[in-house]
């Protein structure tokens, strides 16, 4: 059951390579995808995806620009559910201009799918 209606992510402030805030509404965690951690964010017994965080932050900055995005919320999980993940952030599919975010990231190699295949 998702809880969350598709909204627009005004002036969205990229944190990493796939999480992003929003002006005025959610933190966003792109759906589907695992971007690279930055510095010292890999907890101890996880896989973190591989890659350089830098270039993926970089990469989703200028694909995004200073427009808005359109985003739909998605299940935190793989088996369904809220769009909420346990960190509190909104689990959504963001596209800005047509250009949906998570698809450019993996085929660019700057994120892997999630979950992993």
């Amino acid at each position: 059951m998702l809880d969350l209606p598709p909204f627009t992510c005004a002036a969205p402030y990229v944190i990493d390579g796939d999480t992003i805030q929003c002006s005025h509404g959610p933190r966003v965690r792109l759906a589907r995808i695992d971007a690279p951690e930055m510095p010292g964010h890999c907890r101890r017994g996880r896989t973190c995806a591989p890659g350089d965080p830098f270039e993926a932050k970089a990469a989703l900055v200028e694909v995004i620009g200073r427009r808005d995005l359109d985003c739909t919320p998605v299940s935190a999980s793989p088996r369904g559910g809220s769009a909420v993940d346990r960190y509190g952030r909104t689990v959504a599919r963001c596209s800005v201009d047509g250009t949906d975010l998570g698809e450019y990231m993996i085929a660019g190699g700057l994120a892997i799918e999630w979950p992993h295949p």
